[in-house]
């Protein structure tokens, strides 16, 4: 398919704006003929000789079209339309491109070497090796992350009623949480903890990190630097021995 370009000022020219609208439908439908068969803007008898003659004389006379035995021609076609070597030459372009596109996906996929036992196709080593590396991310992803798809709703509510905070990855007991409270002390120190553990929990989401074994140490550990003067002059792991002895 091609298409005509028609100036939104066209309608407004003089040579335009006095047509009857017969003789203009007769314009641009020989705009379309000549865009439609790459004809460059001859108009063979084919097309003009069902045009009425008025209609004809009409857009000859006001320089629309030209007479040329036996064919009109669109005046200035080519200044303003794609010409027949142009539009020839795009589609040659597009299709050579897309061959090429064609080609790449299938050399990318595949080898198209049989394995030793004649079934599967052979991967070409790049494409096996990301695909290696992907499988090994997201495994670990998966090891790192709790299997939160697929729980019940009643282990959910048991976990809820035994943490103070359940996140995408982060998991906070009750326990934990009241010793963090008291660390922390003040009015706020409920509302202010679970802040924390939200902007926490979307850390280690993003980043992949492990949470250890341990949580009450892991957390408690984030916690001494997040709350450096919560350990009152002694050092950060003596802090959490502490916590985690206690």
């Amino acid at each position: 398919m091609t298409w005509i370009k028609l100036d939104d000022n066209a309608v407004d020219h003089p040579k335009v704006a006095n047509l009857s609208d017969r003789a203009f439908r007769w314009w641009v439908k020989g705009l379309s003929y000549a865009s439609r068969f790459l004809t460059d803007g001859v108009l063979s008898p084919v097309f003009w000789k069902p045009i009425p003659k008025s209609s004809r004389g009409e857009l000859t006379r006001s320089g629309l079209w030209q007479w040329e035995d036996p064919n009109f021609l669109i005046h200035d076609y080519l200044h303003h339309q794609s010409s027949k070597e142009s539009v020839t030459q795009k589609k040659a372009d597009t299709a050579e491109r897309v061959a090429r596109y064609r080609e790449r996906k299938r050399n990318a996929v595949t080898d198209q070497e049989s394995s030793p036992d004649g079934n599967a196709l052979v991967t070409r080593p790049e494409i096996r090796d990301q695909i290696q590396r992907s499988e090994i991310r997201e495994q670990r992803q998966q090891e790192n992350a709790p299997p939160r798809l697929g729980m019940s709703l009643a282990y959910i509510d048991k976990r809820l009623q035994q943490c103070a905070f359940v996140g995408v990855r982060l998991e906070v007991p009750l326990g934990l949480h009241a010793d963090l409270q008291k660390l922390l002390g003040g009015a706020n120190a409920d509302a202010e903890l679970r802040s924390w553990y939200v902007v926490v929990d979307a850390d280690i989401a993003a980043s992949g990190e492990a949470i250890a074994p341990d949580v009450f140490r892991w957390l408690k550990s984030r916690y001494a630097k997040w709350k450096p003067s919560a350990t009152n002059g002694a050092s950060v792991n003596d802090q959490i021995d502490g916590w985690v002895n206690s």
